[in-house]
């Protein structure tokens, strides 16, 4: 199933550029609670029709005691392109791979970053 996203009209808060995970936030649709479990996702995506493998992320962050929702693409491998808001970002959904979890340090989640991110890469 290919799902098409608008990028956020706001930056994030930069998290993920400081634990070496940069991200693309993208605006949650409200119906997307009802038909995504929350967690993180082998995907692929496209962004100006250049393909990319890419984690996707839905859920809180609770790490960081953040309740608003977020769904937010790392693009794998790739030198971030330069995207503007309200650009229209295609994806595809490819496996689930864990739920949200809360972890004790930012270090101990770039570990399980780093594990989600090889679990993607052998999945693509």
């Amino acid at each position: 199933m290919k799902l098409l996203f608008k990028t956020t009209s706001k930056t994030g808060k930069g998290r993920g550029k400081l634990l070496g995970f940069p991200t693309v936030n993208l605006v949650i649709p409200d119906e997307l609670s009802l038909t995504m479990q929350e967690g993180i996702y082998a995907a692929r995506a496209t962004i100006k029709e250049q393909k990319y493998e890419a984690a996707l992320y839905f859920g809180t962050v609770p790490t960081f005691e953040d309740v608003d929702h977020t769904l937010e693409l790392y693009l794998i491998d790739a030198d971030h392109p330069i995207i503007f808001a309200g650009e229209v970002v295609e994806f595809q959904v490819i496996k689930f791979i864990r739920g949200v979890q809360k972890f004790d340090s930012p270090e101990l989640l770039v570990r399980q970053m780093q594990k989600d991110v090889e679990s993607i890469k052998s999945i693509l």
